[in-house]
């Protein structure tokens, strides 16, 4: 996961299924965002099913509007933004960044889960 791919259709589907499974808040999740540093290249791009709210919007309203503004303005294309706009409601977020290469991810050290941004 990288910031740069905040709102992509991929964001749309992953959220959507969070969402069910959370039922509302009735079920807690916990997310782990995997997040590696950006690497500027093209991927997230995929945004163009954000232009078409007549196709998309209508398998979820609420998501499709939160990721619309998260993605609207480059500022806003960080997790935090998904994170604090509730959009997967009662989640418990884990979004330290990682290590995005072999030698690094030897680094990884477990994490007390107090870090957890519940």
């Amino acid at each position: 996961m990288k910031h740069q791919y905040v709102g992509d259709i991929n964001d749309y589907r992953k959220y959507a299924l969070l969402r069910a499974l959370s039922s509302g808040g009735a079920n807690r999740v916990g997310v782990c965002w995997m997040l590696t540093p950006d690497d500027g290249g093209a991927d997230g791009g995929k945004l163009a099913y954000l232009g078409q709210p007549e196709r998309h919007r209508r398998f979820d309203p609420e998501l499709f509007d939160i990721l619309t503004r998260a993605a609207a303005e480059p500022d806003r294309r960080r997790l935090q933004s998904i994170e604090d706009s509730g959009a997967i409601p009662g989640a418990a977020y884990y979004n330290e960044t990682l290590p995005d290469d072999a030698a690094g991810v030897w680094q990884i050290r477990p994490q007390p889960i107090s870090r957890l941004r519940i």
